[in-house]
């Protein structure tokens, strides 16, 4: 993608998920746009961004309960509504804090990927991350001990 085309925005997520919520779009409809920016690879909008795109593309695999997949216009959907309201609270902690946010969701991910592929290959992908200054020593050492310490 060049820096001169268009890039999709957390508020165009926002948006469209709304709109399926409230019953103004159709789960399908807001998947197949989803799916555009997705196959584009949207490059500038940030990981809760990303994460709205890929809840609004699974919507054709989720079908509501009662409604198909493709449910139409007119409809309001509550599971929608239901995940769209976490992800709004998750956008508000990012807003109010993006770095505490960041981190927070890279500790996480470092602590399930040691539960999965043991300490040294987490140990190497949070060095990764803290030599994009994505991470700080303490996070690793805490994801690492968050890991270690579950059953």
């Amino acid at each position: 993608m060049s820096d001169d085309e268009p890039e999709v925005t957390r508020q165009q997520v926002e948006q469209w998920w709304r709109d399926v919520a409230e019953g103004r779009c159709s789960r399908l409809s807001a998947s197949r746009w989803a799916q555009s920016w997705l196959d584009r690879g949207p490059s500038r909008i940030e990981e809760l961004g990303i994460q709205g795109l890929l809840h609004l593309h699974a919507l054709r695999h989720q079908p509501a309960a009662g409604l198909p997949s493709t449910s139409t216009f007119g409809t309001p959907d509550a599971e929608a509504a239901d995940a769209f309201e976490h992800w709004l609270a998750e956008c508000r902690r990012y807003d109010s804090d993006p770095q505490a946010w960041d981190r927070a969701y890279f500790r996480s991910m470092i602590t399930k990927f040691a539960e999965k592929h043991g300490q040294e290959a987490a140990d190497r992908f949070g060095r990764k991350l803290m030599a994009k200054d994505l991470f700080t020593e303490s996070d690793l050492m805490a994801a690492l001990s968050a890991a270690a310490h579950r059953p």
